[in-house]
């Protein structure tokens, strides 16, 4: 299951902490974080405003995006809502597998895993051993839950 990462903006924490539980709830993400206290400086209708904001983190699987875009479209404060998408890369199988096991637990129906084969230098090979060995160990306690849906 590919993992994804949605950033929005809202005008306080509080709207944040609203639509973060709507999306939880909804099970469309399976985490939201809400980070208060930035400061945007953008064009609106003409003319550059800046203003304070909250930023919303959403952690999902990729699937999920279209239903997190509407309700992020239907429940936001702003007339136009910024809803940015970007794949996760990097540390994959450790992300991926936490993101596959809040989404079992939050009761997300999960009908497959992929594991993608990696043959790193020799330098890397003890530190990759312990990733692929804790991936597996986190599928094999996912397996049966996955096997309920």
């Amino acid at each position: 299951m590919a993992a994804l990462v949605v950033l929005t903006t809202v005008p306080h924490a509080a709207a944040g902490a609203k639509l973060a539980r709507v999306l939880v709830k909804s099970r469309a993400a399976v985490c939201v974080n809400v980070i208060p206290g930035i400061r945007s400086v953008y064009r609106w209708k003409g003319k550059v405003e800046e203003s304070r904001e909250a930023l919303l983190v959403v952690k999902a699987p990729k699937k999920n995006f279209r239903a997190i875009e509407r309700i992020i479209r239907e429940k936001h404060p702003y007339e136009l809502p910024e809803v940015l998408a970007l794949p996760v890369a990097g540390e994959r199988f450790e992300y991926e597998s936490t993101v596959i096991i809040r989404a079992v637990r939050a009761g997300v129906p999960v009908r497959s895993v992929s594991v993608a084969v990696y043959y790193p230098p020799i330098a890397e090979r003890r530190t990759h051993y312990r990733k692929v060995v804790d991936t597996l160990r986190i599928i094999r306690a996912v397996a049966p839950l996955l096997l309920r849906h």
